[in-house]
């Protein structure tokens, strides 16, 4: 995998890649105490990390770029910022933030035009994180894994959140095990409903037809747009103890939710008088 066909798995254009403070770590020589074996054993991209309170790097992390049984490296010790921030130039600064599991998520969501944070793994979720994320002031939208450390990522940062008034959900994967291996599946599907919807409406427009990046980039805008659209996603439902609940139908942009308060969590609700 050469540096190019990295940055471009992200979604990355040019514009993106010269504006982003990325880099490129050799195989060689020693790191000092804070880069370990495993950072150089392989070439690697390296991801700073900008700390969203002081907006100074503080981090980084590093991608391999050739197989390696850690994908991902970090510095070691303590002292470096535990989450970063991707903020495109044109983003609206008042618009949503995605919080991901590591950096590739975030910079998938970046390539976007959404401003991301990443934080650097699952089981970070604790006040520093919270307290980078509050500093924001925006609404947020959390993207952990489809896995077991990810959705406990996610259920914990929204309501840690949600507790210091933050707007905040949960994003719901329509395709994929991350924002990542969703673009991946969306590049390598064949032609969707929606793909097929756009290319006529740019025909009628006389615009470009849409491209896979782009399908993907409203995709994943739209999921964002409904994880804080949704009932159950405000501060004060979830105060009042009301519980999401998926429901058997879908829309284009994820699962439609009805809401239901019970004691023990959500529970399926009756759909007696709709099959009557």
């Amino acid at each position: 995998l050469s540096l190019h066909d990295a940055l471009r798995s992200f979604g990355l254009d040019v514009d993106q890649i010269a504006t982003l403070p990325l880099g490129w770590s050799p195989n060689e020589g020693q790191g000092g105490n804070a880069i370990g074996a495993s950072w150089t054993a392989v070439e690697r991209l390296t991801v700073p990390f900008v700390d969203p309170i002081t907006l100074k790097v503080k981090g980084a992390q590093a991608r391999a770029l050739t197989d390696h049984k850690v994908r991902w490296a970090g510095l070691s010790g303590s002292g470096w910022s535990q989450v970063g921030l991707f903020d495109p130039i044109d983003a609206d600064e008042h618009g949503p933030v995605v919080v991901t599991e590591g950096s590739s998520d975030a910079l998938t969501a970046y390539a976007s035009g959404l401003t991301a944070v990443a934080v650097r793994g699952a089981s970070l979720s604790g006040a520093g994180v919270v307290d980078a994320l509050v500093s924001l002031d925006r609404p947020i939208v959390v993207a952990g894994d489809a896995d077991e450390a990810g959705r406990a990522f996610t259920a914990t940062l929204v309501a840690e959140l949600t507790a210091h008034g933050v707007h905040a959900g949960a994003l719901e994967l329509t395709r994929g095990t991350d924002i990542n291996d969703w673009r991946h599946e969306c590049f390598t599907a064949g032609t969707t409903l929606t793909e097929m919807r756009e290319r006529r409406r740019a025909t009628a427009e006389g615009r470009p037809e849409p491209t896979k990046q782009d399908v993907f980039t409203q995709e994943l805008r739209a999921a964002v747009a409904s994880a804080l659209a949704a009932p159950h996603r405000t501060p004060e439902r979830i105060a009042g103890g009301v519980q999401d609940v998926p429901t058997v139908a879908e829309s284009t942009t994820g699962p439609l939710y009805a809401i239901q308060a019970t004691a023990d969590g959500a529970q399926e609700p009756d759909r007696s008088e709709e099959r009557r």
